[in-house]
């Protein structure tokens, strides 16, 4: 049992040693940790949305294997309930 991007990584590299058992369940986003009031926010936040604008994102999960963990939308404090 691992996060599904790991998951979807090391089967994907296992030469079929590993095998998916289960469906995923419970997703929840990464986050990208920024301490309060560093000036980071913003800057950080518009390089997300850059990368998932233009492709990069989607590119690079791809490139990886782990699409299944992608994001639809960037978002500030999403964890905030």
């Amino acid at each position: 049992m691992a996060d599904s991007p790991v998951v979807d990584y090391q089967i994907n590299q296992s030469s079929g040693r590993f095998k998916l058992l289960c469906k995923c369940y419970g997703f929840a986003p990464y986050g990208i940790a920024i301490p309060k009031h560093s000036g980071m926010t913003q800057p950080i936040f518009a390089a997300v949305k850059l990368l998932m604008s233009n492709g990069a994102y989607t590119r690079s999960l791809t490139k990886w294997g782990i699409q299944s963990g992608a994001i639809s939308e960037a978002l500030i404090n999403g964890a905030r309930g």
